[in-house]
């Protein structure tokens, strides 16, 4: 996974299967997902990567949940479904996760896009790319003149 192919986000919300296990999906339209790929994301600079302990942790902190609300058994699944969808890998011989960087720049650009109101789908959300369109058009029309020169040249 190394771009975000229209193939690879419809992917995303189906339940998938990490060995012999069936696993929900990856839907960022929950809150709970969005979270934990964020928080994934915050834990991604550990250079020996992350336990599901402080995986919980991380959860807790940045949400300000108390501890009975998110259970160690809630971010074990939440860890084990970004697993299937490949966007983190155990460590090897341990009970380690690390992000890769293809999954991390993937995760990172899904939770802009998704913050932002516009969907990686073109028919989600017309008029916000439409509206985005007019509005670079509008602000690079300055700096580009018809001889592909810069005015600044």
């Amino acid at each position: 996974m190394t771009s975000l192919t229209a193939v690879w986000l419809d992917q995303l919300p189906l339940p998938s299967r990490l060995g012999k296990t069936r696993v929900g999906d990856v839907d960022l339209n929950n809150e709970r997902m969005r979270r934990a790929l964020s928080d994934v994301l915050a834990l991604a600079p550990s250079p020996t990567g992350f336990t599901t302990a402080h995986f919980r942790a991380k959860v807790q902190a940045m949400t300000g949940l108390p501890s009975g609300d998110y259970t160690h058994r809630q971010a074990a699944y939440d860890l084990k479904k970004l697993r299937a969808k490949d966007l983190i890998t155990r460590v090897r011989r341990s009970r380690r996760y690390q992000p890769s960087p293809p999954s991390m720049r993937a995760s990172t650009a899904l939770l802009v896009l998704r913050d932002h109101g516009v969907s990686g789908r073109r028919e989600s959300h017309p008029p916000a790319l439409s509206e985005l369109s007019v509005s670079l058009s509008t602000h690079s029309a300055p700096i580009v003149q018809p001889s592909g020169r810069t005015s600044r040249q």
